[in-house]
């Protein structure tokens, strides 16, 4: 095999295609084709051998038509190879799942027929958003002022942080969390990363400093991809959020088919603060109703397979498709027994969908402000009432907890009022310590 050329996007002599095919037999004897392979990948530059492990991993893809057991006896050639999340390059990615030549706009052979159903949140509530962005821009700054990402990070978090109290602490954000490697990332840690019940992943956001490019797009595809390897079996679609806090892209991946599908596109940059609080609004709006979509799939999902496993131990101990492999005997015939979660999911699905479809317009209605506010506190009822359907993820608050933002100054308020008495005790305890250890000193 003859190398063209030495720099690094050289035009390299391939295997053949029977060397593939033999290259991929189960046959224990089959070693010439691998040898070949591998003498292929060893006889060139270290530079140039990234290349050809990508363009390898390229020109097999299609035809292993995204066969598991193939693809990870290729993934061992890799293992050390592969790139960091922040070292993942569009021209890598594109081609394999035909995306096109830019983020902004992705090939329409990419995609699939999916929407996000846009749900509307009362106004109301988006004016004590706007304040907490305030604050939050008070603290760390204005956009046009950061100089690290780090920064674009924290400003991000008031919007994230505004959709996510809604749920009542069933989808959680947890910043840093490793996500595993796939077929063309070794793994890594992202900023932001959206869990439900089960451990479940459903959204991964990227805040960039600066304006964005091709391969922050492509950084933030291969954490979807690691995020739908690490949901397992459980075949939830990914959302994926790139921002610089002044353009904000959707996106989303289908396990199932390996489709990724593009959503709404957002600019909110402006020449002054509260301009920019208001171009915020519509961003919320679509956030929320991508966690409401996700949450409503991870709910029907859980409802069917809780059906599945009426006679099973408990849904989070056991993985899918070792309840699918689990033998049945024919002579033992045991009645159904229902199990005691599948009612609540059940419930919570409906709950949900009907939060989505009152939040929701069509195309023929007149909107205004009165009816956006009523029906989006309507659907957030329902929404709660969902939510306290299912266990919360944190360990310390297991009721029901307040319903409104009212109703939780309501109960901090009553509390505060017990509480502070007794702080103020204590206060004078430790003013009255303080000047005692003055006298002796």
């Amino acid at each position: 095999m003859t190398t063209v050329g030495t720099k690094r996007r050289a035009i390299v002599a391939m295997p053949s295609a029977a060397q593939f095919d033999d290259f991929y037999c189960t046959e224990e004897d089959a070693r010439e084709p691998v040898d070949a392979v591998l003498h292929w990948l060893s006889d060139c530059t270290e530079e140039t051998q990234a290349d050809r492990l990508n363009y390898l991993e390229q020109t097999i893809f299609h035809k292993l038509h995204f066969n598991t057991d193939k693809v990870n006896k290729f993934k061992k050639l890799k293992a050390d190879r592969l790139p960091a999340f922040s070292d993942m390059k569009w021209d890598h990615l594109a081609p394999v799942y035909e995306l096109g030549s830019s983020f902004r706009l992705l090939s329409p052979k990419s995609q699939e027929s999916y929407v996000v159903p846009i749900c509307y949140l009362p106004f109301h509530l988006h004016r004590r958003f706007k304040a907490e962005g305030w604050l939050k821009m008070d603290v760390n700054g204005d956009v046009e002022t950061q100089s690290t990402e780090a920064g674009i990070v924290n400003l991000g978090a008031y919007a994230i942080e505004s959709v996510l109290s809604l749920f009542s602490g069933r989808i959680i954000s947890r910043s840093e969390v490793f996500l595993p490697k796939s077929l063309f990332s070794r793994g890594g840690r992202v900023e932001y990363q959206f869990f439900t019940l089960g451990n479940t992943l459903v959204v991964v956001g990227e805040f960039k400093l600066g304006n964005l490019t091709n391969d922050n797009a492509a950084q933030l595809f291969a954490e979807m991809i690691s995020a739908a390897e690490a949901n397992k079996s459980r075949y939830q679609r990914v959302h994926g959020m790139l921002s610089d806090m002044d353009s904000h892209f959707f996106y989303s991946y289908n396990p199932q088919n390996h489709k990724f599908t593009q959503g709404l596109h957002f600019t909110t940059k402006a020449n002054r603060r509260i301009l920019r609080l208001n171009n915020m609004v519509p961003v919320i709006n679509f956030l929320f109703s991508v966690c409401l979509d996700a949450m409503k799939d991870w709910t029907y999902f859980t409802k069917d397979f809780c059906a599945s496993r009426r006679n099973t131990t408990d849904i989070s101990s056991t993985n899918v498709e070792e309840v699918k492999a689990l033998p049945t005997p024919p002579d033992l015939e045991r009645p159904a027994q229902e199990r005691k979660s599948l009612p609540l999911w059940n419930e919570s699905y409906e709950l949900i969908r009907q939060a989505q479809e009152r939040m929701q317009f069509s195309p023929e209605e007149t909107l205004t402000v009165k009816l956006i506010n009523e029906r989006g506190d309507a659907g957030l009822e329902l929404l709660y009432d969902s939510m306290n359907c299912l266990p919360r993820l944190s360990s310390l608050e297991k009721g029901l907890g307040p319903k409104t933002f009212s109703q939780l100054t309501v109960l901090i308020d009553t509390e505060s009022a017990k509480d502070e008495p007794k702080a103020v005790v204590l206060w004078q305890e430790e003013l009255e310590r303080m000047r005692e250890e003055i006298k002796l000193n």
